[in-house]
C-alpha cells in the first residue's frame, strides 16, 4: 500500500505532516505492531522508496494477528462497545481499549468525545475523534489528565436539569395525591347528602345508595376533567362507587 494511505487513513497520523515524518512515525508504529505479533518484523524491503516523497509499504500478518482478533471479539458484547464504535474504533481497537484501560475512564472519555462531536462538530478535532479519544485516555491514565472545563459545565447543566425534573415529578405526584384525596372526600360528602335526600323521599336503602352513587360521580366528573384532565380518568376509576 501507499505509505501516506497507511500513515493517514489507517494509523491516523496528520495529513499535514511532511513525508519524512510520516515515514519515521510509521516505522516506529510498525515496529511496535511487530513486537505485539500483529505483523511480521520489518525487513529491508518492507518500505520502499518509489520517488521523492513517495513510498510503498508491504506488511505481512504476524502469528499474533488471529489472537488479537479473538481477544477483540470477546469484548463485542460490552455495553461500552457501541459508544466506541460511534467514535470510530474498529473491533480490534475496542478490544484493546477495554482490555488495557479502566472501564470507568474509558466510559468518561467516550462520553466526552461523543459530546464534543455533537456540540462542536468534527472541526473541533485536530486529527480525528479516535485520535482525540485515545490520546486523552492514555494521558488520563498515565499523567492524570482531567476532563475539560466545558465537560464539567455540561455535567452540571445535566444535573440541574435532572434535579428540576425530579422535583417537578415529585410535585406532580403530590398534587395528584392531594387532588385525589379531596375528590374522594367531595364524592363521599355529596353521595352521603344525596343518600339522605333519597331516603327522605321514600326510596329503600339499596336504591337510594345506588342512585346517590351514580349522581355523585356524574356531578364530580366535570369538575375533575376541568381541573386536571390528564388525571380525571385515573381518579374517577378509583372513586369508591359500590353498587349493591
Amino acid at each position: 500500500m501507499d505509505l501516506r494511505h497507511l500513515a493517514v487513513d489507517v494509523l491516523g497520523l496528520s495529513a499535514s505532516l511532511p513525508a519524512k515524518h510520516l515515514l519515521a512515525k510509521s516505522r516506529r508504529i510498525c515496529a511496535e505492531l511487530a513486537v505485539e505479533g500483529v505483523i511480521l518484523g520489518m525487513q529491508s524491503d518492507t518500505i520502499q522508496k518509489r520517488n521523492k516523497g513517495h513510498y510503498s509499504v508491504m506488511l505481512q500478518r504476524g502469528h499474533g494477528f488471529s489472537r488479537q482478533q479473538q481477544v477483540a471479539t470477546s469484548f463485542i458484547t460490552s455495553p461500552l462497545a457501541e459508544p466506541l464504535r460511534s467514535i470510530g474504533l474498529d473491533e480490534a481497537g475496542i478490544g484493546r481499549v477495554l482490555k488495557h484501560y479502566p472501564l470507568s475512564t474509558v466510559r468518561e472519555w467516550a462520553d466526552i468525545t461523543l459530546a464534543a462531536t455533537e456540540r462542536f462538530g468534527l472541526q473541533f478535532f485536530k486529527r480525528s475523534p479516535v485520535a482525540y479519544f485515545l490520546d486523552n485516555l492514555k494521558k488520563s491514565v498515565a499523567d492524570g489528565r482531567t476532563p475539560p472545563d466545558w465537560w464539567h459545565d455540561i455535567r452540571k447543566a445535566e444535573e440541574l436539569k435532572q434535579a428540576r425534573h425530579d422535583r417537578d415529578r415529585f410535585d406532580s405526584k403530590r398534587q395528584a395525591s392531594s387532588l385525589e384525596d379531596s375528590s374522594r372526600q367531595a364524592f363521599e360528602k355529596l353521595r352521603g347528602d344525596l343518600f339522605q335526600q333519597f331516603r327522605a323521599a321514600g326510596l329503600d336503602e339499596c336504591t337510594a345508595l345506588r342512585e346517590a352513587s351514580r349522581q355523585a360521580q356524574r356531578q364530580i366528573a366535570p369538575k375533575l376533567v376541568h381541573e386536571r384532565p390528564e388525571l380525571a380518568k385515573d381518579i374517577l376509576a378509583t372513586l369508591p362507587v359500590k353498587l349493591p
